[in-house]
């Protein structure tokens, strides 16, 4: 998981039990039919944590160009993948994001390609 990706669901809930521990935590008994309703206050971080949230749920997070263009080349028989540049990249760099891990060797050619 990114460290740096919000994840609204988890933050959403967050703000709710927040809200919903300080409401339980302001009630009392009460012995007055006209007692006044119970109030609901929010922190400015809450606050702030709400507004995250809401614009990260606006985001629209797939590519629709670059999603075309790969079905255009899936379709066409275009499209090549690079076992030995998707390793690496899953891996986090060059040769697994640690200098002084020497560069793997090169992968040999596939004869079906």
């Amino acid at each position: 998981m990114d460290p740096m990706r919000i994840e609204p669901n988890a933050a959403q809930r967050d703000v709710q039990s927040y809200a919903t521990k300080r409401v339980a935590a302001d009630e009392q008994p009460r012995t007055s039919a006209d007692a006044p309703a119970a109030e609901v206050s929010i922190s400015p971080e809450a606050q702030e944590l709400q507004r995250y949230i809401r614009a990260a749920q606006s985001v629209d997070d797939i590519r629709h160009d670059r999603v075309d263009d790969i079905r255009t080349q899936l379709r066409s028989g275009a499209y090549q993948l690079d076992p030995h540049s998707i390793a690496t990249k899953m891996l986090g760099g060059s040769h697994g994001g640690d200098p002084t891990t020497p560069a793997p060797p090169p992968l040999p050619k596939d004869d079906h390609e």
